[in-house]
């Protein structure tokens, strides 16, 4: 993570002038054409998915229009940190940072607008009424109101988005990214409603600021070689005790986290638009792989490519 610490202050947004009566939702296939000023880089719409859609961004800086979704947008936000101001129609306007792993939530036929000071990479994820009312269906009760909001740090919506952005890349395999959906669509009604409780609670033994202190650390030590004891001590927790903690409030072990997440930064660097572009084992070295083939090893099994093969595409 490139922005670290206290971040320079910038002036806070206007209010929200006053909005006509109504804005037509937009549906997930012409919301980025109506919103952003440039397409996605992928999206599923091709792929069919049912009940949910999946897109991966990377905007120049932009300002949109008065908008409103028909379905539950996720917009997760991927690489260094942007400045970002939001008016949202039931809140205050906002001012913030918005950082690798950051979420936004806003729920269906509420009202945003938005200006992002600088070029941004982020997945959105839209979910139908359909695929709530099927979660309920699971796990019993009413239909809860997710509360909008953004900048919000979630490391399991987080991993959600990078595995729902593999599948989009790579396979598009339905039944497990269908799986990934609806588990994403139970997490947020049983953490976001009007009921939202902690997330992370402490049977988990890790809180949400212990987190993102933990994502903060992994992110900025990212090119060294890290231990799990150096990653523990960061929240002065013992090794044994973190690990668990760790993939009790996350799903995956801190080593596959570090994985994943070097693998993302590898691809960043073998996308960059850079002359000289970096050697192959310069972006090992930069993303904490051990060497080349340790890089090319678990490139391929993560993407099915080998970073040569992903840069020449």
């Amino acid at each position: 993570m490139e922005l670290v610490g206290e971040q320079p202050a910038f002036n806070k947004p206007k209010p929200m002038p006053d909005l006509p009566k109504a804005i037509e939702p937009l549906t997930p296939a012409h919301a980025p054409l109506s919103i952003f000023p440039e397409p996605p880089l992928r999206s599923s719409q091709a792929i069919c998915w049912d009940g949910f859609y999946v897109e991966h961004h990377h905007q120049p800086a932009y300002e949109t229009p008065e908008y409103c979704y028909g379905w539950c947008n996720v917009s997760i936000h991927l690489g260094r940190a942007v400045r970002v101001e939001k008016w949202i129609e039931t809140e205050k306007p906002q001012a913030r940072w918005v950082r690798e792993g950051d979420i936004g939530i806003y729920p269906a036929h509420v009202r945003f607008r938005e200006r992002c000071f600088e070029s941004t990479q982020f997945v959105d994820i839209y979910l139908a009424p359909d695929l709530l009312s099927r979660a309920v269906g699971q796990s019993g009760g009413s239909i809860p109101t997710l509360l909008p909001g953004f900048a919000q740090p979630d490391l399991l919506v987080y991993q959600m988005g990078l595995s729902l952005k593999a599948e989009l890349e790579i396979t598009g395999e339905p039944l497990y990214a269908e799986s990934l959906a609806m588990a994403l669509t139970v997490h947020l009604l049983r953490h976001y409603t009007g009921q939202m409780q902690p997330l992370f609670k402490s049977a988990a033994g890790l809180s949400q600021r212990h987190l993102s202190q933990v994502i903060d650390y992994m992110q900025t030590h990212l090119a060294e070689a890290l231990s799990v004891a150096e990653i523990a001590s960061s929240v002065q927790m013992s090794p044994y005790h973190f690990s668990r903690c760790f993939k009790q409030a996350t799903g995956c072990s801190p080593h596959q986290y570090l994985l994943q997440t070097r693998v993302e930064r590898a691809k960043a660097l073998l996308q960059a638009d850079r002359w000289p572009q970096p050697t192959l084992a310069e972006v090992a070295a930069a993303t904490g792989f051990a060497s080349q083939s340790h890089l090319n090893r678990h490139f391929k099994q993560q993407l099915g490519l080998t970073p040569r093969q992903f840069r020449n595409q």
